[in-house]
């Protein structure tokens, strides 16, 4: 499986409620999707395009959630798909957008939702003893994270982008709890299973796993426990209202 979170940052911050006037796209288009190619979106300053996406996917993109933190809904939630072009009236960064986003679900598709926190099994992440092995990325450009099988990169990302991005691979809420507040790059390679013997010049090797990769190379580690995360439960929804 290939996840591609070009550009992301964490909304988690930004809360379910906003006491500020809710951002508007200047122009937005919703309509069926023409066809059945998997759902795939991006954005650019401005312009957000989003193609065969369902309702859910479309709640799991504007609030930065996993598709485990999202409840309910009617039947075509899931099964409905929908293309969406929509533009700012200013270079909008990823971020803004997906905040118009939220108004455009409360809009067009007449999304209510409630926010409950729950505690649930996943991950916390923290430093080793050691600390931290890599170091600020202090360059500027948009964030952005390529993630495959056993390999990692992340660009820029904040480490509560990167605890969302080991959420997606583990399937698995992992709370950030390294205190750090800046932006980081680096790649990373691991075996996908547990842990794997390997040939090698030596004989038999045992191979890293993801958690003991992360302790190595980058000074994090994942603890296994409860940690609180949002759940958006979907308590009213209609079909987009026409363009």
């Amino acid at each position: 499986m290939r996840l591609l979170l070009s550009g992301f940052l964490l909304l988690a911050a930004q809360g379910f409620a906003q006491t500020a006037p809710p951002r508007a796209f200047e122009l937005a288009s919703v309509k069926p999707a023409a066809d059945s190619n998997p759902y795939h979106w991006n954005a650019v300053p401005g312009t957000l395009r989003m193609r065969g996406i369902n309702l859910r996917q479309i709640i799991q993109a504007a609030y930065s959630v996993q598709d485990f933190q999202v409840e309910r809904g009617s039947g075509w939630a899931d099964t409905e798909r929908f293309d969406i072009d929509a533009k700012a009236d200013h270079p909008a960064d990823r971020d803004e957008m997906l905040l118009m986003l939220r108004t455009l679900l409360a809009e067009r598709f007449r999304l209510k939702m409630a926010n409950k926190p729950r505690r649930v099994e996943g991950y916390t992440m923290v430093l080793t003893k050691g600390g931290l092995k890599i170091q600020e990325d202090p360059s500027e450009g948009s964030p952005a994270a390529s993630v495959n099988t056993g390999r990692m990169t992340i660009t820029r990302f904040p480490m509560g982008g990167i605890a969302h991005a080991l959420s997606s691979i583990l399937e698995l809420p992992v709370e950030d709890r390294t205190g750090l507040s800046g932006q980081y790059s680096f790649s990373l390679q691991w075996t996908p299973q547990n842990r794997v013997t390997m040939g090698s010049a030596d004989g038999l090797t045992l191979a890293a796993s993801l958690p003991e990769a992360l302790e190595a190379k980058i000074g994090i580690r994942l603890e296994r426990g409860k940690v609180e995360i949002p759940v958006y439960i979907i308590e009213h929804a209609e079909r987009p209202t026409e363009n």
